[in-house]
């Protein structure tokens, strides 16, 4: 009517923002995060044989170790632990 014509909401408007507006800027930044993923080297690292088994021995021994304080308290100690106990309540 009258010669107006209605202005689109992104006439006028930043590139980026229009973009951004139009959904367009996620795909772009998605396509960089792609590219700069390709060119990363993933690294990996391996653990040597004996560092594995070192650290399996001294969790196994740990786990050893605190069975045997345990067995010793109940089987041992037992006396002295009631006692206690009964003292205290």
């Amino acid at each position: 009517m009258f010669g107006l014509r209605k202005k689109k909401k992104t006439e006028g408007v930043h590139e980026n923002t229009r973009k951004r507006m139009m959904g367009e800027a996620n795909a772009d930044v998605k396509q960089r995060k792609t590219q700069q993923a390709v060119k990363i080297k993933k690294t990996e690292y391996k653990i040597s044989r004996w560092r594995e088994l070192a650290v399996l021995a001294g969790c196994m021994l740990v786990a050893i170790v605190l069975v045997a304080r345990a067995g010793i308290l109940q089987i041992l100690e037992k006396d002295y632990l009631q006692s206690q106990g009964n003292a205290r309540y």
